[in-house]
């Protein structure tokens, strides 16, 4: 079989098609603005919110405890250490869900910014 042949009409037309392409397209109601990449990344971002939203109530409450043990007068040394961790994952979380936002901020910039045709 020759070489390329080995795929569908259509991978050879996706192969061929650049984001210029689909806002072009798209600018004339040719299709949803919105490629699959973006859809993943606006699930992604999702998924990132709600780890941060989750994250706060989480150490919220490791830091009530913390309070609590205190409080009491009893040890709250290994609740501190588990505090401190949960506020590093926190941070890896919304360094993450930030990048999201500045890249689909970045992505949307390009997007709007191409020339209409038409």
């Amino acid at each position: 079989m020759p070489k390329g042949l080995d795929k569908s009409p259509a991978c050879h037309i996706r192969d061929r098609i650049t984001m210029a392409d689909c806002a072009r397209f798209s600018s004339i109601g040719g299709f949803s603005y919105m490629s699959m990449d973006e859809e993943a990344l606006r699930r992604r971002l999702a998924q990132a919110e709600a780890r941060v939203t989750q994250g706060y109530r989480y150490l919220a409450r490791q830091r009530e405890i913390v309070r609590e043990l205190q409080r009491d007068g009893r040890d709250a040394q290994e609740a501190r250490s588990w505090l401190t961790q949960f506020e590093e994952l926190h941070a890896i979380y919304v360094a993450d869900r930030n990048r999201l936002l500045r890249q689909l901020s970045a992505d949307a910039a390009g997007f709007t910014s191409l020339p209409q045709h038409g």
